[in-house]
């Protein structure tokens, strides 16, 4: 572009209209009313890496800019970085950017917005850039988990408690639960707790003998990484006679969430499992209740139950309906299993909470005022805790 070319705008030679921006042509100037004017909505947060990020744009432009054709193209600045990049295998030409989780490392990125706006019945391109914003790719905390329940039961002698299965990182940083570190510890209810060796790989055997018949007792598992926060489970074991049924709950993730914070829009399928049980099932009869807690314990009714479920609670197992569970509060599944031969029975429990629901932020609308009959919505505080 020509020194002469610059001065066409630069020293208010150009007579544009008002409202309308100069552009330099060759040889000339231009006027064009579709000089963009953008920002970026959603950034200066803090955002987990097992979440995803959303950054939603605004583009304001003259309502004298009719005919036009407009490109985006989103960067981001890396920590540690030295240029300005394209996220790959992201949409960055969008007017809004969509990050799965995963994709970024911690740390502080940056992100901008270049649009270009192609004025189609005189080939006048402008530009417009937003300011930049961040966004702070945090570590989410550890999953603790353990196997069976949060009460089962055992027989005398040797069993495992298996918290590598449902232990994770979010963020798959740790891809192995085995790479987690595990400590355990036990606290009796009714009985002695037995010494605990091993289980630094989430699996720790526990040896009982005659003597801890009857005993009740809570092991915990604290689940920790380097430079990342801990997670806890608990599990109450029972030591039971061999001729009780001897049952623990699994929840199955094929058919829908799992605790012990469930999604509220998915099934829920919890399978009572016998680990001395003999072969033929009709020789066992099975039976589920449910307990929920805010502030009194109320104990679901068989309405209540053939509301809320999609089979039958004789069987053993349960699925449960999307959208019947309220946040705050606290749920216990107890599956009851009963030998039909000689009437022992032993039960399990499965307790579980709602992720709570998206908390609702305000929301303040401008009329454009170079737009009429247009306005601008802009909301914050919106905020969804997982």
């Amino acid at each position: 572009m020509s020194r002469y070319n610059l001065d066409e705008c630069t020293k208010n030679n150009a007579a544009c209209p008002q409202g309308s921006n100069c552009i330099d042509t060759p040889g000339g100037y231009g006027c064009t009313y579709c000089s963009p004017d953008v920002n970026i909505l959603g950034g200066g947060t803090s955002i987990a890496r097992s979440r995803g990020i959303t950054l939603t744009s605004r583009l304001n432009v003259s309502a004298n800019c009719v005919d036009k054709r407009v490109e985006y193209i989103w960067e981001f600045f890396p920590p540690s970085g030295t240029r300005w990049q394209v996220l790959a295998d992201v949409v960055s030409t969008k007017a809004d950017l969509l990050v799965a989780p995963r994709t970024l490392q911690y740390g502080l990125y940056l992100f901008r917005l270049s649009v270009l706006v192609t004025e189609t019945t005189t080939g006048a391109v402008v530009s417009g850039i937003s300011h930049n914003t961040s966004v702070s790719i945090t570590p989410s905390p550890l999953i603790a988990g353990i196997l069976g329940g949060a009460r089962r039961q055992v027989g005398v002698g040797k069993f495992t408690i298996d918290a590598a299965t449902l232990s994770s990182d979010p963020d798959g940083i740790i891809s192995r639960s085995a790479d987690l570190d595990y400590r355990w510890s036990c606290d009796p209810i009714n009985g002695d707790c037995p010494a605990l060796h091993g289980g630094t790989d989430g699996l720790l055997t526990v040896n009982t003998n005659r003597g801890s018949l009857n005993s009740e007792l809570t092991f915990t598992v604290e689940v920790s990484a380097p430079n990342r926060g801990s997670a806890s489970a608990s599990q109450v074991i029972e030591v039971v006679p061999s001729t009780i049924p001897q049952s623990s709950i699994i929840c199955d993730t094929t058919y829908g969430t799992c605790g012990p914070k469930i999604n509220s829009g998915e099934r829920l399928r919890l399978s009572a499992l016998c680990s001395n049980c003999r072969a033929d099932p009709n020789n066992y009869r099975y039976n589920w209740t449910l307990v929920q807690t805010q502030g009194v314990a109320t104990t679901w009714t068989d309405e209540d139950w053939k509301a809320n479920i999609l089979n039958d609670r004789s069987q053993d197992y349960v699925t449960f309906r999307a959208e019947i569970f309220d946040p705050q509060v606290q749920y216990t599944v107890t599956s009851t299993v009963t030998d039909s031969n000689t009437g022992e029975s032993g039960s399990a429990e499965y307790s579980f909470t709602v992720n709570q629901p998206p908390t609702v932020g305000t929301c303040e609308i401008h009329e454009l005022g170079n737009a009429a009959g247009f306005f601008q919505i802009q909301c914050q505080g919106n905020e969804n805790i997982l």
